[in-house]
């Protein structure tokens, strides 16, 4: 939609992809016109089959990342991926995850930046009762919750360096220990 009607915009905007063109103001009802048309056209991929999450993209270095999906997923392989906020990491995670041989167990997806730090590591490795104070009971933690699933972590790089050290221990080695537990 724009403000800035012409002739040009508009057919640069349809040459770029776009399936509809809305000058403003525009009336509430064309704008849902325009956006049933885009789901009624079965040429704009706007949903996932059972393996695979919407990913819409069609530029060269879309096709290569989802060539790699299909090349990476079959493996154990601990993958990072990298991009801006708002990227769609966590569709590539997912992705991954559904065409790989987990995709029956849980995808656990963890926003880092969200978890104190002085309960990280009981939320991401679980912890005994007893453990510290207010440990009245047993907790597992996400790693256990994925159990032979995938955990999406992300924005690891917000976590302290200390926690970082503790996840890259269980990324190296796929084994942790809960808070206070002796095995």
């Amino acid at each position: 939609m724009t403000g800035y009607s012409s002739i040009e915009t508009a057919i640069s905007a349809i040459r770029l992809g776009a399936k509809d063109y809305l000058l403003k103001p525009f009336e509430i009802d064309e704008f849902k016109s325009a956006v049933q048309r885009a789901i009624d056209d079965t040429s704009v991929p706007t949903k996932g089959d059972e393996n695979f999450p919407i990913i819409v993209g069609i530029s060269a270095s879309m096709k290569q990342i989802l060539e790699m999906i299909e090349k990476v997923a079959p493996t154990e392989s601990t993958v990072l991926l990298q991009g801006e906020s708002g990227t769609g990491k966590e569709l590539i995670a997912r992705a991954l995850h559904l065409k790989s041989e987990r995709a029956n167990k849980p995808f656990i997806p963890v926003n880092c930046s969200t978890i104190s730090e002085s309960l990280f590591e009981s939320e991401m490795f679980g912890h005994s009762k007893g453990s510290f104070t207010g440990a009245i009971n047993d907790k597992s933690g996400l790693f256990t919750e994925a159990n032979a699933g995938t955990i999406f972590l992300d924005e690891i790089g917000d976590l302290a360096l200390p926690n970082q050290a503790k996840l890259l221990r269980v990324l190296q080695d796929g084994s942790f220990k809960r808070v206070g537990d002796v095995k």
